[in-house]
């Protein structure tokens, strides 16, 4: 009878401690730099800028003597990442800025300054659909993601696919509800994009954060803490 208790009690422990590490994501030492392809920054976001980031996946590999460092494919973790803005999504760049309002399309001005608190409060449906709003093409939608603000400290992404980071997707699942991405590198933003997208930080740290999945449109909007 002895021996089965002290197994019981060493099952409950070792899943205790399971549960405490699954809620851990270590970070690692790797920030990952957001590069502005487009140095155009005096039209702000909130006020109808069209920006998006691509997601280059894998492991980011360096050249200890010449300081290049490369992407493989050998993880599904966040190697690269780059930004590329609009100032008009329907017309030529170097023609003057067709402004949009993208408060009509996803609420703004959220009080809420905790993902994990607006994935509890905020319904799905809240969230509209970009793409469809502005009739876009997106060429990679497991990589290519459209941010916007929530408010100063909150910057979103809407993915139309799940990704590799996303709960569900990396298990495997053929059906997978993703409700969480894991992010194992800390991402820094530029300073011209946190400032003219309104935000009062530029990092986002690594660890877990909320998907909202819209079932009617089809978008899975992650909720990032900027700092």
């Amino acid at each position: 009878m002895k021996k089965i208790v002290v197994f019981g009690l060493m099952f409950i422990t070792l899943w205790a401690c399971q549960k405490e590490n699954d809620s851990i994501i270590p970070e690692t030492v790797q920030e990952i730099f957001l590069e502005d392809q487009d140095s155009q920054t005096s039209i702000k976001g909130p006020s109808g800028r069209l920006c998006r980031f691509t997601f280059e996946y894998g492991t980011r590999v360096c050249d200890p003597l010449t300081g290049e460092c490369d992407c493989d494919d050998s993880s599904a973790d966040i190697c690269g990442l780059s930004l590329q803005c609009y100032p008009d999504p329907f017309a030529e760049i170097n023609l003057p800025p067709v402004l949009w309002d993208p408060c009509k399309i996803i609420p703004c001005g959220w009080n809420y300054r905790d993902p994990w608190i607006i994935y509890d409060k905020v319904k799905p449906e809240k969230f509209g659909s970009i793409k469809e709003y502005l009739q876009l093409g997106i060429d990679q939608p497991t990589a290519q993601a459209i941010p916007f603000v929530m408010n100063e400290e909150i910057l979103a992404l809407q993915f139309y696919q799940p990704n590799h980071l996303m709960s569900g997707y990396n298990l495997g699942d053929p059906t997978p509800q993703p409700n969480k991405v894991y992010l194992k590198n800390t991402l820094v933003l530029s300073t011209a994009f946190a400032k003219n997208m309104g935000l009062k930080g530029k990092v986002i740290k690594a660890g877990k954060y909320p998907v909202i999945f819209n079932k009617k449109n089809n978008t899975y909007n992650v909720i990032l803490k900027v700092k």
